[in-house]
């Protein structure tokens, strides 16, 4: 471009609602449109601007598009026969050499009024985690100075990666799907002129959000509807089954169908769905539901494994201690006697316990046996002075009577007889299968009601829509 034919930009200026037509003939209904134009940029009787327009990513995009005048002159424009010029394409010989497509930052965000306040909760949302993870760091720094420890180290080396990995995915994935969705939501509620129509829920869900029907404020509820929509919303999850008037924004020449709806409270995006993508996303949505049964049942079955485990060595326990009562006995010697500390499952998390550690040695028919056994099914206790009064009970170099297996002598017990902790712990592992029982059935009862009222909305939707020739 030639030094006499360059122009000075005059600086963006707001003006009245555009309809701008791009090369795939889609149209694009922008209001409040910032506008760049060179003053007298004329080529071969077309016009050259550059046109700004929001995208999802608060920023602008700048695009130099060509047109020719129309016979009422400008504003507003008219494109009798349009031509947008991208980054791949070539232009007249003027445009050689130019950047036929740039990114510029307005430095401000075009966001909805009416979307603001979700844009306010997500913010605090994700500052109140970024905040945890920090005074998560500050908890461990401060616990270190005053007790410092290696248990610590490891806790803190463990746990702060882990939080900042999560906190790093929960952002990106907040980033590139809700946020973006907002944006576009935005940008959408920004370029379209709102219809006035009434959304009623199906009932049916997927995996993308709840289909529902959308209905002209003109027509009756029961008349062919406008559209089937898949929508979703940061808020409320369940949509009831009234139908609401809402204000729908859509604009007929996006490909991808895109849908604002103004619920008054809330605001909902999604998109007007095909016949094949319900029947896709239902088949997808039921596979989900599957597979997390089937988790959950194996997760079911494993804890069933295990307490049948824990079972069969507390019954093997039981019969030891029972028949430890009929077992002949010998004088023994106690070798060692103290406390020991132990860490012990409780629930979900690990307990610190203590335990009575005794060794001690007897004679059986000439053979010396070494045991450690107080009494069959013998738990560790949370209370330190508790074990230390059990161990003082055995003081090191102190006589014993030792009861043995005659059929093992090298199994003896000091304490023959004592059932009560073996039944206690059958009691405890019992109450804990009948609970993950019914707990199993309360999910599997849930599920099947799901996916029965799935079924009872989607059987009922279908038929309804059939009168009206449309396949659900």
């Amino acid at each position: 471009m030639s030094a006499k034919s360059r122009t000075k930009i005059t600086m963006p200026r707001k003006t009245a609602n555009w309809r701008i037509r791009f090369a795939d003939q889609r149209f694009w209904s922008v209001r409040d449109v910032l506008l760049m134009v060179a003053a007298s940029f004329e080529y071969g009787g077309f016009r050259i601007c550059a046109v700004l327009l929001p995208d999802c990513l608060d920023k602008y995009t700048a695009f130099l598009a060509c047109y020719k005048p129309g016979n009422a002159g400008d504003p507003p424009l008219a494109f009798p026969r349009p031509r947008l010029y991208g980054p791949q394409q070539k232009g007249p010989p003027l445009l050689t050499g130019m950047h036929t497509r740039m990114i510029m930052d307005t430095g401000r965000h075009a966001l909805h009024p009416r979307l603001k306040p979700v844009m306010r909760v997500i913010t605090v949302s994700r500052w109140m985690l970024f905040s945890t993870v920090v005074l998560l760091a500050v908890v461990f720094a401060v616990l270190y100075i005053i007790h410092p420890g290696r248990v610590l180290l490891i806790a803190a080396a463990i746990t702060l990666p882990l939080m900042s990995v999560l906190f790093l995915v929960l952002d990106r994935l907040v980033m590139k799907t809700v946020i973006r969705r907002i944006h576009s939501t935005s940008t959408l509620m920004l370029s379209t002129q709102p219809e006035a129509m009434v959304m009623q829920p199906t009932g049916v869900s997927l995996m993308q959000g709840h289909i529902v029907e959308l209905r002209k404020q003109d027509t009756a509820l029961d008349s062919p509807p406008w559209g089937l929509a898949c929508i979703t919303t940061s808020g409320q999850k369940y949509l009831g089954r009234k139908p609401r008037e809402v204000l729908v924004y859509h604009d007929a020449a996006d490909r991808e169908s895109r849908l604002a709806l103004d619920g008054g409270k809330q605001i909902f995006w999604g998109t007007l769905t095909t016949a094949e993508q319900r029947e896709q996303g239902r088949r997808s949505l039921n596979r989900v539901l599957l597979l997390v049964l089937a988790l959950l049942v194996g997760i079911g079955m494993l804890f069933y494994v295990q307490s049948d485990m824990r079972m069969d060595a507390v019954r093997e326990n039981l019969r030891l201690a029972e028949q430890s009562a009929h077992w002949p006995s010998v004088p023994g010697v106690v070798q060692s006697s103290g406390v020991e500390k132990r860490k012990v499952s409780r629930g979900r998390s690990k307990v610190t316990a203590y335990a009575a550690e005794v060794t001690y040695q007897y004679t059986v028919a000439g053979d010396t046996y070494t045991g450690s056994i107080i009494r069959f099914c013998y738990a560790p206790t949370r209370s330190l002075q508790t074990a230390r009064e059990e161990a003082a009970q055995y003081p090191a170099g102190g006589s014993v009577t030792v009861a043995y297996d005659p059929a093992a002598p090298g199994l003896g017990v000091l304490q023959p007889g004592y059932t009560d902790a073996c039944q206690a712990d059958a009691r405890e592992i019992r109450v804990g299968g009948i609970a993950m029982t019914g707990m199993m059935i309360l999910v599997i009862a849930i599920f099947a009601a799901v996916m029965w009222w799935q079924n009872k909305c989607y059987t009922r939707t279908a038929a309804r829509l059939a009168r009206y020739g449309i396949r659900f």
